[in-house]
């Protein structure tokens, strides 16, 4: 799979190429998320998984809590779900 990166990778403005770039794209634009680059860098080094488990956290918690700044905080998830 290939990933094309530019100077911006807006959600507004970004073309997935395959389904987990969709998938990327739709969890991105439910949370607010701006800039795709952390999540696309994500994939190509971790894969989608890996993202997805960090979105269904975050779906977790928001039942529990209200969470202010969603895109930080599946950043934050999903650095915890590297180290692992």
């Amino acid at each position: 799979m290939s990933i094309t990166y530019c100077n911006s990778n807006k959600t507004i403005n970004f073309i997935p190429r395959s389904y987990e770039q969709a998938q990327i794209k739709k969890i991105a634009e439910e949370i607010g998320e701006r800039d795709l680059t952390f999540l696309l860098s994500t994939l190509r080094d971790f894969g989608f998984q890996l993202i997805e488990d960090a979105y269904n956290c975050l779906k977790e918690q928001q039942k529990k809590t209200k969470i202010i700044n969603k895109p930080a905080y599946l950043n934050k998830i999903i650095q915890s779900l590297k180290e692992k």
